[in-house]
């Protein structure tokens, strides 16, 4: 006996659209009686997946954009680096928007910029996966 495993694409069809809008609306919606699961939820949004949709991640922003904005906390060093990690996989993906550099700025604290100082992740405001030769970093 064998098992396989595929990953199928979703599509961006407008019925996935019309679902997504719906998941999002609850989202949004009951954020504040479920933030520590709905924060959750975000958070694996934001992980990095080889089999990202750009386009459904174009059509995802303005949602995220307004939880964002509505729900989050400046204040809270997850939320900084929640943020700050979603934009980074958005601008990955080639979804850049002008409100990003505000996100930015807003959602940095000194418990982010510490950690920034200390994250071995990243060296000199790039991700490992940026650098062309690791071996010289």
């Amino acid at each position: 006996m064998s098992v396989a495993f595929y990953t199928y694409p979703i599509p961006n069809s407008h019925k996935i659209r019309e679902i997504r809008t719906k998941i999002w609306n609850a989202i949004n919606k009951h954020y504040d009686q479920y933030p520590v699961e709905i924060f959750g939820l975000l958070s694996s949004y934001a992980r990095v997946n080889p089999d990202t949709l750009k386009e459904i991640m174009s059509f995802d922003v303005d949602f995220l954009i307004e939880i964002i904005d509505k729900h989050l906390s400046p204040e809270s060093f997850e939320h900084c680096k929640y943020v700050n990690d979603q934009i980074r996989w958005l601008k990955r993906n080639e979804i850049v928007l002008p409100i990003f550099s505000q996100l930015k700025d807003k959602f940095t604290n000194p418990t982010y910029e510490l950690f920034l100082k200390i994250d071995w992740d990243r060296f000199r405001d790039k991700e490992m996966f940026e650098f062309t030769d690791l071996p010289e970093v």
